[in-house]
């Protein structure tokens, strides 16, 4: 769960995720099995890149970029307005400024 990008200062989603946990345990304690699978099948940035020694830390960087703009709009459903607003960009338009700088296409 600690790996989970939670919501921008959302304490809100982080009780809501803990209620369920509680009403879902049948004991004591919290297993993987009851944390939903959203949360469940998010992995740290690091081990989705590709990391070696011939990249540079700019094409990383956009990779890590490319990443979570991807894992952003598709929680989203590629609404655009809601996910900048979900990552705090200003507004959509330099959200589509930056997918296309990343060559991010909604798919068809």
């Amino acid at each position: 769960m600690e790996e989970y990008q939670w919501r921008k200062n959302n304490v809100r989603e982080l009780q809501n995720i803990v209620e369920r946990l509680i009403i879902e345990c049948d004991g004591m304690e919290i297993r993987q099995k009851h944390i939903p699978a959203d949360i469940r099948q998010i992995q740290p940035i690091a081990q989705k890149l590709q990391l070696n020694e011939g990249k540079s830390f700019q094409e990383l960087k956009q990779e890590a970029e490319k990443w979570i703009l991807l894992q952003y709009l598709k929680k989203n459903n590629w609404h655009i307005s809601q996910t900048a607003e979900k990552l705090g960009i200003a507004n959509h338009s330099n959200l589509l400024k930056m997918m296309r700088r990343l060559n991010i296409k909604r798919p068809e």
